[in-house]
Formats: C-alpha cells, sequence, structure tokens
C-alpha cells in the first residue's frame, strides 16, 4: 500500500511538472506574441487600473503599469468622455474610439477595448492601440482638398456641370444656377436647343469612344424664351476603369457670338465701301488723263469724284474704329 502511495505521488509529481512547464512554456509563446505585436497592447481591471503592458505601449507612454488609464495615457484625474473601455465594461461587449495620442509624431490612435468575461461578468479589458497619425492626417489633407474644391465649384466665374451618360443632370454650380434663372433642370435634353441635339449626343458618344476630353465646342441653349451659347469642354468621368459621366466646364460666349456677328456685318459694309470708293477714284484718274482735251469742266468733275472718296474713306475709318472695339471686347470675353 505505501509502495502504491509512492507510486501514485511520483506519477502526479511528473504529472505537476509537465503541465507546470507546459504552462511556463505557453506563457513563455503568449509572452513573446505580446511582445512582437507592433501596435499597443494594454490590460486592465474594471476599476481603469493598467494591470499589463506590451513593450510598443512602453515606449508610446513610459511606464504605466500599476496606474490608471485615464492619468497614464491622458493626463486626466477622471475617466474620459465617451471612453470606449468604460462603454466595454457597461455592455460587455466590445467598443472602439478614435483618440488623442501622447503627441512626438503619435498624434492620433484607434483604440479597440475588448472586455474579458467570466461567468457572466466583465472581469478585465483587453485594449488594443493602432496609430493611425498618418492616416488621420491624410484624411485632413483630403478634406481641405475637398474643401478647395467645393469653393472652386461654387464660386468659380465657369459653367461646372455633371451629368450621366443619358444626360441625367447629377450637380451643377452656382454659375449654372444662376444661368438658369429659376428654371428647374434635370436633364441637358430640357434645355439644348432641339437643332443641336443630335450634334450634342455625337459629342457623348466621343467621349465613350475615346474617354479623352472633346475639343472645345459651342452649343445653344433655350431658356425662358433667350437663347444662350456656351463654349463647353467635355471630360469623361472614370471609376475603376469604366466611364460613368461626363464632367463639363462652359463658358457663356452669348455677347462674344453677337460681337462676331456685328464684325461679320462690319466687315462686309467695308467691302461695300471699298467698291464704291474704287470707282469714284477710277473714275477720277480717267477725267485727269483727257483734262487736256475737256478743261476746267474735268477738273471740277475731279474735284467732286474726290471728295466723294474722301467722304467714303471717313465712313469707312469710322467703321474701322468699330471694328477696333469689338477686337478688344472680344479679347476681354
Amino acid at each position: 500500500m505505501l509502495i502504491f502511495a509512492i507510486s501514485l505521488n511520483t506519477y502526479f509529481q511528473r504529472l505537476v511538472r509537465k503541465r507546470t512547464k507546459e504552462l511556463i512554456e505557453r506563457e513563455k509563446f503568449l509572452r513573446a506574441v505580446f511582445s512582437a505585436i507592433q501596435d499597443g497592447i494594454s490590460v486592465l481591471d474594471t476599476e481603469m487600473r493598467i494591470l499589463m503592458v506590451n513593450p510598443t505601449m512602453e515606449r508610446w507612454y513610459g511606464e504605466v503599469v500599476g496606474r490608471r488609464c485615464y492619468e497614464a495615457y491622458r493626463g486626466r484625474d477622471r475617466t474620459c468622455d465617451n471612453c470606449p473601455t468604460v462603454e466595454a465594461i457597461k455592455s460587455g461587449e466590445m467598443r472602439s474610439a478614435v483618440v488623442p495620442g501622447p503627441g512626438n509624431g503619435l498624434e492620433w490612435v484607434e483604440l479597440y477595448s475588448y472586455p474579458v468575461i467570466e461567468d457572466g461578468e466583465v472581469k478585465m479589458i483587453v485594449e488594443f492601440v493602432r496609430d493611425i497619425t498618418q492616416r488621420e492626417k491624410m484624411h485632413e489633407e483630403l478634406e481641405k482638398a475637398l474643401q478647395r474644391y467645393e469653393y472652386l465649384w461654387n464660386n468659380a466665374n465657369d459653367i461646372f456641370f455633371i451629368h450621366d451618360l443619358d444626360g441625367k443632370i447629377l450637380d451643377y454650380n452656382r454659375k449654372a444656377k444662376e444661368l438658369m434663372k429659376g428654371v428647374r433642370v434635370t436633364t441637358i435634353w430640357d434645355v439644348i436647343s432641339e437643332n443641336y441635339r443630335d450634334f450634342v449626343r455625337e459629342k457623348i458618344e466621343e467621349i465613350k469612344s475615346t474617354k479623352n476630353p472633346t475639343e472645345p465646342f459651342e452649343v445653344p441653349l433655350m431658356i425662358n424664351g433667350n437663347e444662350i451659347w456656351l463654349e463647353v469642354v467635355a471630360h469623361p468621368v472614370i471609376e475603376d476603369g469604366k466611364l460613368v459621366a461626363i464632367h463639363g466646364i462652359a463658358r457663356e460666349i452669348t455677347e462674344r457670338r453677337m460681337l462676331i456677328e456685328e464684325i461679320g456685318e462690319n466687315i462686309m459694309l467695308v467691302s461695300y465701301l471699298v467698291d464704291r470708293i474704287r470707282n469714284p477714284l477710277a473714275a477720277a484718274r480717267a477725267f485727269c488723263e483727257i483734262k487736256d482735251e475737256m478743261g476746267e469742266e474735268v477738273f471740277d468733275k475731279v474735284i467732286k469724284n474726290i471728295d466723294k472718296a474722301t467722304s467714303l474713306i471717313s465712313e469707312l475709318d469710322k467703321v474701322w474704329n468699330n471694328l477696333e472695339k469689338l477686337r478688344r471686347g472680344l479679347k476681354k470675353s
């Protein structure tokens, strides 16, 4: 019986040593994993006291074990507002939040709080902390870029618009709204002059086939019964390699077209005046060639024709002045 008891004791000692060795090895393994993780890990009790941290947390925050988390991590004397760890303790579920980091290059961290539950109660909290400073900086830069784009979109003197491939308007800027003068527009076909709709469809098909911006083109709109001309450059909007919409930049050129038409009319007038001048001057030359035969009467006729030419030249000067004014107006538009 004694021999059996000794044998049993020896067996249990060996079993205990084996289990102890396994636990030690497992603990070493877990500590090695705990230390190797590059993100921060912090273990807290339900009183917010720090029980354990990994080397990453020590590098970020220094020696913090034994202190309360809000003191060690945030320099506060009470729990933080909307603390995810407090919420995880109350709910028994994981909670997360983005919170300020300690500084020195670590400006923002993402905090995940996981409750450890035993017998239905939260016994401790494991906090997983990730450095998201670069992500937040990129997000901040993106927000600034979006604000700049929105400012440009709404304050540009040009007309900006986006429509889908069927012509349904998705968005347009302040300048476009001013042009519409209160007219409700849902598609580009609501305002494009009927005679130009096929032309615009051709431009859309061109973008579909090439996925490149168009050359500038002119198109008339009918708004409240008024014809308004635009010069448009249309750009493809491509997502994941697929054409999804068309972004247009346009400028009103109604006044410019009117100026061009006036210039055309003035040019025709100049041509007419040149012909009118050429004939009296030719007659004057002919009269001068026969002055010896015709006497004073010839010279009177020459003077009259030269006067006519001089008068027409004065009118021509006025026309050229008008053309110069129109040219300057076109430069400004």
